[in-house]
């Protein structure tokens, strides 16, 4: 058995980037200290991950992604609607807001194209197009 995570965490989003999981969201009293956090499999530890933009997002993650060595989550925050994006660079420790919305539904990253159902509907969106910091 691992570690526990720093949070307990209810419906996050996960995702493996540079061999490292990253866990965003799902978290009661989520705040920008402890919106994310990374697990280090050959250190065996969690760690959190400040994200200064975490309000555009919030706490429940609508989709999330690892590409390209970024971690994107799109969420509500505080907004009726869409959800916001973000992108993080862990090798930078940077974020940024991503420049589109989605919808919550099925979704598959597959050789950068960002591929969701939702409603009926099927959509895709080159996201190196579409988030300024691919």
């Amino acid at each position: 058995m691992g570690p526990d995570m720093c949070m307990e965490r209810n419906y996050a989003a996960a995702n493996v980037v540079g061999g490292k999981i990253y866990v965003a969201g799902g978290c009661k009293g989520c705040d920008k200290s402890n919106w994310m956090e990374v697990f280090d499999a050959k250190m065996h530890i969690w760690e959190l991950v400040s994200c200064p933009m975490k309000d555009l997002c919030g706490c429940d993650i609508c989709i999330s992604a690892g590409m390209n060595g970024k971690v994107f989550t799109f969420g509500k925050g505080n907004a009726v609607g869409k959800c916001r994006g973000l992108a993080y660079l862990p090798k930078e420790n940077t974020w940024t807001q991503a420049l589109w919305e989605a919808d919550i539904g099925s979704y598959k990253v597959i050789k950068n194209v960002l591929y969701y159902y939702h409603s009926g509907e099927f959509e895709w969106k080159d996201i190196r197009k579409r988030i300024g910091v691919i």
